[in-house]
C-alpha cells in the first residue's frame, strides 16, 4: 500500500510525481490525500488518510441535561445505527459542555456499517458546579450514509443511569440554531434538542420498534 493523493477526480499522483489513471470513488474530492492498495485481482482499494474537512452540513445536536456539580462525572450509554458505503472515514463526536469555559469528550472514527448496538463512553469530569450540556456531531457522511442514535442514559456520577433530557427522541421536536457550530452557551437551558444551522440532522420514525422515534444524521 502506498500513498497518493488526487490530482483529478480519475487521475492520481505517485509522491514521486508519477500519475496513474484508476476508477477513484466520488465520494472523494481532488487534494485528499488517499491510500491506494492493489489487489491480485485487478481491482483498487482507495481509502482517505488525510483528515476530512468538517463542513457545517454535518450535523450537531446539543440539549441541556441539568446542573452538574464539581467533581461529577459525565458519560454516555447510547444506541447507535451506521449504514457507511465505506469510502471514507465517519467521526461522531460525543461531547459534554460546562459554560463558560469546560467542554470535553470523546470521537469514534468508522468505515463500516453496523446495526443498533449500545455504545457505553466515559467522557468528561466537571471542574465546577454550573450547566450541563450535551452534544453530539457526525462529520463525513456521504449521500446514502446514515447514522441514528437512540435511546440516551447517563453514565457516570451525574444522574448515573437516568434518562437524558428527550434521550428516545420521543417529543418528535428539535428547533434550530442560528450558529453552525451550536455550542452551548450559559442560560440557554434548552429542553429541545437544537440543531445546528444547516446540520443533516432530523428526527424520523426508528426501525428498531414501531410507534417510535430516533434521531438521524444523514448524508
Amino acid at each position: 500500500m502506498v500513498q497518493w493523493w488526487l490530482l483529478l477526480q480519475n487521475s492520481i499522483r505517485y509522491t514521486d510525481g508519477r500519475q496513474e489513471i484508476i476508477n477513484v470513488p466520488k465520494a472523494f474530492s481532488v487534494g485528499d490525500v488517499v491510500a491506494v492498495t492493489h489487489r491480485r485481482d485487478g481491482g483498487v482499494v482507495v481509502q482517505r488518510v488525510s483528515p476530512i474537512q468538517y463542513d457545517p452540513i454535518d450535523g450537531k445536536i446539543t440539549i441541556y441535561l441539568g446542573a452538574v456539580t464539581s467533581g461529577q462525572t459525565l458519560g454516555y450509554d447510547v444506541y447507535v445505527k451506521r449504514n457507511l458505503l465505506g469510502a471514507q472515514y465517519v467521526y461522531i463526536s460525543y461531547l459534554f459542555f460546562i459554560p463558560p469555559n469546560q467542554s470535553g469528550g470523546v470521537n469514534r472514527r468508522y468505515t463500516t456499517s453496523e446495526d443498533w448496538t449500545r455504545y457505553q463512553l466515559s467522557t468528561l469530569t466537571a471542574g465546577y458546579t454550573g450547566e450541563a450540556y450535551a452534544q453530539i456531531s457526525v462529520f463525513g457522511l456521504v449521500p446514502g450514509e446514515y447514522v441514528r442514535i437512540d435511546l440516551i442514559k447517563h453514565r457516570g456520577t451525574f444522574l448515573n443511569g437516568q434518562d437524558f433530557t428527550d434521550g428516545s427522541f420521543e417529543s418528535n421536536a428539535m428547533t434550530q440554531s442560528s450558529d453552525v457550530n451550536n455550542n452551548p452557551t450559559e442560560g440557554e437551558l434548552h429542553t429541545t434538542w437544537k440543531r445546528n444551522a444547516g446540520g443533516k440532522v432530523r428526527i424520523i420514525n426508528t426501525d428498531a420498534y414501531s410507534g417510535s422515534y430516533c434521531c438521524e444524521f444523514y448524508g
